[in-house]
């Protein structure tokens, strides 16, 4: 994030009052920008392979009191899909930044139809991913707040 910033920033005056649309920081900007929606795009997907898992594996009804592979998978998908989440937090803050900035040089400078095309095109793969993160399921807790697993009592038989 403060990459862009720098790069934001560092447009000297002169380009404010000439062309940005040539200029290599409006373009490492864009790309900046395309960087973070892939991502969002992965940590979407990501997330709907864990619900995907999650939904696949039903627990033996002999192993619902006790530890087991079926648990200990449920803890990990869980805490990874929490991580996910983070970083989905981060990279939204980051996106959110990254448009206030090329905001602020566009406003100075009208673009060209090529790059308001690639803009208009981000907003939309934008609000796509933002779609796909407000599912209820991409939010859902992998393991209920009832279960717990105890991984002390795990045993190699």
């Amino acid at each position: 994030m403060t990459r862009l910033d720098e790069r934001v920033w560092a447009l000297p005056a002169s380009e404010a009052d000439g062309s940005v649309r040539n200029a290599p920081e409006w373009m490492a900007m864009v790309e900046e920008k395309q960087s973070t929606q892939e991502g969002l795009k992965i940590c979407s997907q990501l997330s709907a392979q864990i619900e995907q898992l999650k939904s696949a594996s039903k627990e033996h009804p002999q192993f619902l009191r006790q530890p087991s592979a079926h648990k200990f998978i449920r803890s990990g998908l869980g805490i990874a899909k929490g991580s996910i989440q983070s970083l989905v937090s981060q990279r939204q803050t980051h996106e959110n930044d990254s448009d206030k900035r090329m905001e602020s040089v566009r406003s100075t400078v009208p673009l060209s139809e090529h790059e308001a095309t690639q803009l208009a095109q981000l907003q939309e793969t934008k609000e796509s991913l933002r779609q796909r993160m407000s599912d209820p399921s991409f939010n859902e807790p992998i393991m209920g707040d009832s279960e717990t697993v105890d991984t002390t009592a795990a045993t190699d038989s």
